[in-house]
C-alpha cells in the first residue's frame, strides 16, 4: 500500500496541465496490475485547483517549515500567544514568499488575493487535514478554524460565516478557477487552429499563384 501512496504523492507533484493524463495512466497501470480498489481510488481523484497545487508544492519544497506549522502548540497564556503569533507570522511569510516563486515559475500571477488563498488553505490543512498536507496530497481548499492575521501578528476569530456558506464559497471559487483553466486551454487550441488555417491559406495562395503563372507561360508559348 505504501507504494501506491508514494505514487499518488508523485501524481500530485506533476504540473497541473499534466495531471489528468498522469492520473489516468496511473489508474490504468494499477488496474492492469490487478489492484482494482487502488485504481478506482486514483480515478476518483480530482485535478487540484491552483491554490491547492501550490500548497502541495510547499509541502514538498519546505517540508520542515510545513511540519512546524502543523506541530505548533496552541498558546495557553498571553505571553505564549504573543510568542506564537510572532513565530507563526514569520513562518507563514516565509512560506508565502516561496509560494510566490512557485506561482511565478508556473507562469501564474502571484496576486495578494492568490497568496491569501494559499495562506488560508495552508492553515486550514494544518488544522484539519495535516496528514495529507505533510504528504503533499491535499485535494481541496479549506478554511482555518481561527484566522491568523499576518498584518497584525495576532490570532483573531474567523468571520461569522456558516460552514455550509463557506463550503459553497469554496466550491464556487474552485469551479471558477477550473472554468478559467478550461477556457485558457480552449484559447490555446483556438490559436493552434488559427495558425493551421493561416498556413493552409498561405499554401492555397501560393498554389493559386503557381497556377496563374503556369497559365501565363502556356499562353506565351502558344
Amino acid at each position: 500500500m505504501g507504494d501506491v501512496e508514494d505514487r499518488i504523492a508523485d501524481l500530485f507533484a506533476v504540473d497541473l496541465k499534466d495531471f489528468v493524463r498522469a492520473r489516468n495512466d496511473l489508474a490504468r497501470n494499477l488496474k492492469e496490475a490487478g489492484d482494482g480498489p487502488a485504481a478506482a481510488r486514483v480515478s476518483s481523484l480530482k485535478k487540484p485547483i491552483l491554490t491547492v497545487w501550490v500548497v502541495n508544492g510547499l509541502a514538498r519544497r519546505r517540508a520542515e517549515e510545513v511540519r512546524a506549522l502543523v506541530d505548533q502548540d496552541p498558546p495557553q497564556t498571553g505571553e505564549e500567544l504573543r510568542a506564537a503569533s510572532a513565530a507563526r507570522k514569520k513562518l507563514l511569510n516565509s512560506l508565502l514568499a516561496d509560494a510566490q516563486k512557485i506561482l511565478e515559475g508556473a507562469g501564474k500571477s502571484a496576486t495578494p488575493a492568490a497568496l491569501q488563498r494559499v495562506g488560508r488553505t495552508l492553515e486550514g490543512a494544518a488544522q484539519s487535514d495535516s496528514d495529507n498536507l505533510l504528504a503533499g496530497t491535499v485535494e481541496s481548499e479549506s478554511e482555518p478554524v481561527a484566522q491568523f492575521v499576518a498584518t497584525g501578528g495576532v490570532w483573531a476569530e474567523s468571520d461569522e460565516v456558516s460552514d455550509s456558506e463557506r463550503r459553497q464559497l469554496l466550491e464556487r471559487a474552485e469551479r471558477a478557477e477550473q472554468e478559467a483553466e478550461e477556457m485558457t486551454a480552449r484559447a490555446v487550441e483556438a490559436e493552434d487552429d488559427a495558425r493551421r488555417l493561416a498556413d493552409l491559406a498561405a499554401r492555397a495562395r501560393a498554389g493559386a499563384r503557381e497556377a496563374r503563372e503556369e497559365v501565363q507561360r502556356a499562353a506565351r508559348a502558344r
